[in-house]
């Protein structure tokens, strides 16, 4: 439901879900609906919240023996640890979980992931290891959940060449309108949304602030919930940004 542009229906979604699970007591129920609350909070910009659902998660995995629900719950706390801006604890936590993952031949959303230890490696300012992270996690998508990342990479990719070379704005654009197209044929209205800011945030920088108005209002009017998240919030700043 996020990826289709209703925040509030996933987490609405999710939070009915642990309950269910709580009411059953069943364990296993209950390590994947927290891990997958601590991932729609993820997607919202809500870390602390993420962490918690993370944590719970982990703790009921590891006392189960839930193999599975132990790394994706490590990767997803470490994600929120990171945001929480404990950087170097989070790059630690990821890549144990992606190394996990792989030796446990897990593979459900793991570009996700691996993009989320490239931002971790770009928020330490190591900018080249991240952008070869990202592109070699496009060159190597090959499947659905992976494909459902896709635009996000593209995304990534395009603000870290401009970490590394702020006059690199073409190949940046071109990343970002790859985004957007791709996230558009997938119907993924929030990673549209995420693109289109920044590629309008970096028309306005360039003074085309007709360009980047124009770009925003169908995306922002589309959107008929999540005013309070963080994507949505950064899109409205956008935009009066452009005026």
């Amino acid at each position: 439901m996020w990826f289709l542009g209703y925040p509030d229906q996933a987490l609405a979604r999710v939070s009915e879900a642990l309950a269910l699970a709580r009411d059953l007591r069943h364990p296993y129920t209950i390590a994947f609906a927290h891990y997958m609350t601590s991932v729609v909070h993820l997607l919202r910009g809500e870390a602390d919240l993420a962490f918690e659902n993370a944590e719970k998660s982990f703790e009921v995995s590891r006392e189960q023996r839930f193999s599975l629900y132990a790394i994706l719950s490590r990767i997803s706390r470490g994600r929120a640890v990171g945001d929480l801006g404990r950087i170097e604890e989070a790059r630690g936590e990821i890549a144990r979980g992606l190394d996990e993952a792989r030796q446990n031949n897990v593979g459900f959303m793991l570009p996700m992931m691996e993009s989320w230890l490239a931002e971790m490696h770009a928020k330490a300012g190591e900018n080249e290891y991240a952008l070869w992270i990202v592109e070699q996690t496009l060159t190597n998508l090959d499947d659905v959940t992976g494909r459902s990342w896709e635009s996000e990479l593209h995304r990534q990719k395009a603000q870290l060449l401009l970490a590394l070379d702020p006059s690199s704005i073409s190949d940046a654009e071109s990343c970002l309108k790859k985004s957007i197209d791709v996230a558009c044929g997938q119907s993924a209205k929030s990673l549209e949304l995420r693109a289109s800011t920044d590629l309008a945030e970096l028309w306005r920088k360039q003074g085309r602030l007709e360009a980047a108005r124009a770009l925003l209002e169908p995306i922002c009017r589309w959107f008929d919930e999540g005013a309070e998240t963080a994507d949505l919030r950064r899109a409205r700043d956008a935009q009066a940004a452009a005026l």
